[in-house]
């Protein structure tokens, strides 16, 4: 019985101190379930999963094309309304041609504030050339409405007038045009009225006799 106990004792002895290792080496290192590897001290040891190239965002701003945003330097037309309007040059876009009152100066295209006639009367271009247009809205710059002076000029000469109709009132520089006894109810610069002596000009006027116009006034 003494020898079965001293035994047992034995035995509990070496099972409890074993040969000095622990079930689990300090000195070797085991692979983790994720593939790292474990250290002797089991903190987790980065084996280089992170991905040390660039990331899938790009780097920067995307860069703005150059040519997406355009502006047209050629939409407006010479002569849309806010353009200058010439002989060459008419009023479009539902603008007409305003100036004067000589055509030394600039003429502009504005939009019509009134109605625009469909009917067609002559006008003597800045040019020199006459053309039509309505009679309300002229497109391009003109001396005077109705055709240019011929070479005889506009018969501006009062003395001939013996109906009783009231001379139209006409712009500085310009007199009513007269036909036979009576007005033709136009204005037309003095400079283009025909003259063979001074009284055929309208009153304060003189004709050069030279170039057969009245002058002055």
């Amino acid at each position: 019985m003494k020898l079965s106990i001293l035994t047992c004792v034995l035995l509990a002895f070496a099972a409890g101190c074993g040969d000095g290792m622990s079930s689990d080496d300090a000195g070797v290192t085991n692979m983790d379930a994720g593939g790292g590897t474990v250290d002797a001290g089991g903190d987790p040891v980065d084996s280089g999963s992170t991905d040390s190239g660039p990331t899938a965002s790009d780097s920067g701003p995307a860069t703005p094309d150059a040519g997406s945003s355009l502006q047209d330097a050629g939409t407006s037309d010479a002569g849309d309304p806010g353009m200058v309007c010439t002989a060459e040059m008419a009023c479009t876009g539902g603008a007409i041609c305003v100036g004067g009152p000589s055509c030394d100066t600039p003429w502009d295209c504005i939009l019509s504030t009134r109605p625009c006639t469909d009917d067609l009367v002559e006008y003597c271009g800045c040019d020199g050339a006459v053309f039509r247009d309505s009679s309300t809205c002229p497109t391009r710059p003109f001396a005077h409405m109705g055709a240019c002076a011929g070479t005889a000029g506009f018969n501006c000469d009062r003395s001939t007038i013996t109906c009783r109709a009231a001379e139209p009132m006409c712009p500085e520089g310009q007199v009513a045009e007269v036909m036979g006894a009576c007005w033709t109810f136009r204005c037309v610069p003095l400079t283009e009225c025909g003259c063979t002596d001074g009284a055929e000009c309208p009153m304060g006027a003189t004709c050069d006799s030279g170039a057969m116009r009245c002058q002055g006034g």
